[in-house]
C-alpha cells in the first residue's frame, strides 16, 4: 500500500505495493566508516542476528540529489558503516527497503527493494545486480518474507533445496521471483484490485501467507466503493482461498505478522475512510477471521483527539516475550502545539496477551511547552514509505527506532538509529553492547 502511515492519509485505488522476503545478509569486506549512527527509512535485521549481529538500514538521500545509501552493522548497532551499494540507481521517488535473505546462512544475499524492482547483494551492500523488475512503479514499498520448499509444508523452508520467493504488486498486476530459477511469474488466484501480501517466518497449513485483495463493492451512494478479502496462499504462492471480508471502506495499511512457537498472529493496520482515523485487526487462526483490536485503537484514537490529527503509528512484535507487542505513536498538530496536548513521540508495551497498554517514554516537540520526557527523539526522522514511525525489537530484545532530535539553540540535531538495550529505559544513537 503506498499511502504513507500519517496525518491526512488516503489509500490511493490501484496504487500498489512492492513485497519481499525478509532476507539476510552477509558481512562484507571494505564498507567506509561513519561517523555516527546514520539516518536511515528503514532498518532490517539479519535472521540470525542472535548470532551474526548484522544488520542494515537504507536511505534515498534527497538532499543529495536521491543517492540511495546502504548502512551496516556487524555488532549489533554498536557501529554503523556505509557501504559502496554499487548498481543501485537513483530514484526520484518510491523509498528503498532492505530485506535479509531467510536462508542467509547458505545464500548471504542482502536484498533492497526500490521503485525500479529488486536488487541483490551477496556482499553486505557493497555491490547490487537487478535480479528482477517484478511490478514496475510498486516503490519498494511493504516487503514481506515468504520462503517455498520444493515440496509442500511442513517441509523444512531453509533446508537444502529451499528457495527464496518474493512477491511483487501494483494495481491489479502482482509477480513472484522465485531466486532458484532467477524467474519472474504471475501469482495465481487473489482476484480483485490492490493487493498486499504478508507471511509468518515459517508458513504452516494453520499459518500460511495472506494476499490482501481490494475488491470492488459499488452502491448507490458509492458506485466506486470497495472493501478488503484476506486470501490464503499455498507454499508456491498461489492464493485461492477466500478466507475474511472485512467492513467496508477500511483500507490496508501495513500487516504485521509476529510467530511465538505455534502461535501466529497477523494484524492489519487500517484507515477507515469513513471515520477518518486509524483501525487495526488481529487474526490468530490463520486468516480465517479478524476482530478489532480495540486496546490499540484507543491509544491511537486519545492521540487523534488530543491533537485534532491523525497519528502516524508502528507496531512490533517482542521475540524475547511471547504476545507482548511495542508500539510508536507520532503525532503533530494541524497549528501550534498546546500544553494540554500529547507529546509529538510516546513509546508503549503491551502485556502479555497484547493488551493494556504501558507508556515506557515520549518527548515533547521544543515548541510544545511542557515538562520533558526520557526519549532522545522528539519527531520520526528520515523514515519514509509505508512505515514512517518504524521501531524494530531484535531477538535479543534490544531495540531500534529511526528518529530526529530536533535542533534548538542548545542542543544540536541529530536524526539517528537509537538503540536500548534495557527495554526503552534509556537510549543511545549507538547500542551499548
Amino acid at each position: 500500500m503506498t499511502a504513507a502511515w500519517g496525518r491526512r492519509a488516503v489509500w490511493h485505488r490501484g496504487a500498489g505495493a512492492l513485497v519481499t522476503l525478509a532476507l539476510s545478509a552477509v558481512a562484507a569486506p571494505g564498507t567506509a566508516a561513519a561517523p555516527s549512527s546514520p539516518a536511515c527509512s528503514y532498518v532490517a535485521l539479519s535472521p540470525a542476528f542472535g548470532r551474526d549481529r548484522t544488520g542494515a538500514c537504507t536511505l534515498i538521500d534527497r538532499a543529495s540529489g536521491n543517492v540511495p545509501t546502504v548502512h551496516v552493522t556487524r555488532d549489533a548497532g554498536r557501529s554503523w558503516r556505509r557501504a559502496s551499494a554499487v548498481g543501485l540507481t537513483q530514484a526520484e521517488s518510491g523509498s528503498l527497503r532492505p530485506i535479509f535473505s531467510p536462508r542467509y546462512g547458505s545464500d548471504a544475499t542482502l536484498y533492497v527493494a526500490t521503485q525500479d524492482g529488486l536488487y541483490a547483494s551477496t556482499d553486505l551492500g557493497e555491490t547490487f545486480a537487478p535480479v528482477a523488475a517484478l511490478v514496475p512503479q510498486a516503490n519498494g514499498q511493504n516487503p514481506v518474507v515468504f520462503v517455498s520448499t520444493t515440496a509442500p509444508p511442513p517441509t523444512n523452508a531453509v533446508a537444502p533445496g529451499a528457495r527464496v520467493l518474493i512477491a511483487g504488486a501494483y494495481g491489479e498486476k502482482s509477480a513472484v521471483y522465485d531466486s532458484r530459477l532467477g524467474v519472474a511469474r504471475p501469482i495465481l488466484g487473489t482476484p480483485g484490485g490492490t493487493r498486499y501480501f504478508a507471511a509468518p517466518p515459517v508458513p504452516t497449513p494453520d499459518a500460511p501467507p495472506l494476499a490482501f485483495v481490494m475488491e470492488s463493492r459499488p452502491k448507490p451512494d458509492r458506485p466506486y466503493g470497495g472493501g478488503l478479502v484476506a486470501y490464503a496462499c499455498d507454499h508456491e504462492l498461489a492464493c485461492a482461498e477466500r478466507r475474511f471480508a472485512f467492513p467496508d471502506d477500511l483500507y490496508l495499511q501495513n500487516v504485521k505478522v509476529a510467530q511465538w512457537g505455534r502461535t501466529t498472529v497477523y494484524v492489519a493496520l487500517m484507515l477507515d475512510m469513513d471515520a477518518d482515523r486509524w483501525t487495526t485487526w488481529r487474526s490468530t487462526d490463520g486468516g480465517r477471521t479478524f476482530t478489532p483490536w480495540r486496546s490499540l485503537d484507543a491509544v491511537l484514537a486519545a492521540t487523534g483527539r488530543g491533537v485534532g490529527t491523525t497519528p502516524v503509528f508502528s507496531v512490533a512484535a517482542d521475540p524475547t516475550a511471547p504476545g507482548t507487542w511495542w508500539l510508536r505513536v507520532s503525532a503533530s498538530p494541524e497549528r501550534l502545539w498546546e500544553p494540554a496536548m500529547p507529546p509529538s513521540e510516546q513509546l508503549f508495551v503491551s502485556g502479555r496477551t497484547g493488551d493494556g497498554w504501558r507508556r515506557v517514554g515520549y518527548q515533547l516537540d521544543p515548541n510544545h511547552r511542557g515538562r520533558r520526557g526520557t526519549l532522545p527523539w522528539d519527531a520520526r526522522g528520515g523514515a519514509d514509505g509505508d512505515e514512517p514511525a518504524q521501531v524494530t525489537v531484535a531477538p535479543d530484545g534490544r531495540l531500534f527506532v529511526l528518529g530526529t532530535r530536533q535542533g534548538t539553540d542548545r542542543v544540536p540535531g541529530l536524526t539517528a538509529v537509537w538503540c536500548s538495550t534495557d527495554r526503552g529505559r534509556t537510549w543511545r544513537p549507538s547500542c551499548a553492547r
